[in-house]
């Protein structure tokens, strides 16, 4: 089974926030409901008065309907599309005509810079176990003298219980 991505942008005017996602799609036709897109970005209940528009990246306004939660869409056909959710139309078209292009530039930009920052966590973490080259932590070392010293006292006790065994056989037999 291949999957396909559709890059959507996600505004929401009440809590005044924008974020781009990378959505995976299965290939060949796949109907998704607005909800499970939404889900996907962390948005599950929303406001009675929220309602959710969608514009299309070839498109220059979004339909004056709103979209149901409910219903699946093909979104294939919704690549580098805006949703917003918000109570009316006209605040919702005003901010997809005049910046919904920046806020894709700007989703973009912060998903690049979360990608660089991983990258350089990531290499700080590297060059700190190259650093430490063949020592082991601290706390991993008190781990392991503490497990030596209970195998060297068990070790201890067999071979003391051997020990009395033994003598004890010794002292059967030389009483026979």
């Amino acid at each position: 089974m291949t999957e396909e991505s559709i890059y959507v942008t996600l505004v929401y005017l009440y809590k005044n926030e924008s974020r781009g996602r990378l959505l995976k799609l299965q290939a060949g036709p796949t109907y998704v409901s607005v909800r499970e897109i939404l889900k996907q970005f962390g948005v599950v209940n929303l406001a009675s008065e929220d309602k959710v528009w969608i514009k299309r990246a070839n498109e220059d306004e979004c339909r004056p309907d709103n979209y149901e939660l409910y219903l699946s869409l093909e979104w294939r056909k919704f690549d580098r599309c805006t949703i917003v959710i918000s109570p009316t139309y006209p605040k919702s078209s005003s901010l997809i005509n005049n910046g919904a292009k920046s806020i894709q530039d700007n989703c973009e930009k912060t998903y690049e810079e979360s990608v660089k920052e991983q990258l350089r966590i990531w290499e700080a973490k590297h060059k700190r176990l190259e650093d430490r080259a063949g020592r082991i932590p601290r706390t991993i070392k008190m781990k392991n003298r503490a497990k030596t010293v209970i195998v060297r006292k068990k070790r201890k006790k067999r071979i003391e219980a051997e020990k009395l065994k033994l003598a004890a056989e010794k002292k059967e037999n030389s009483s026979d």
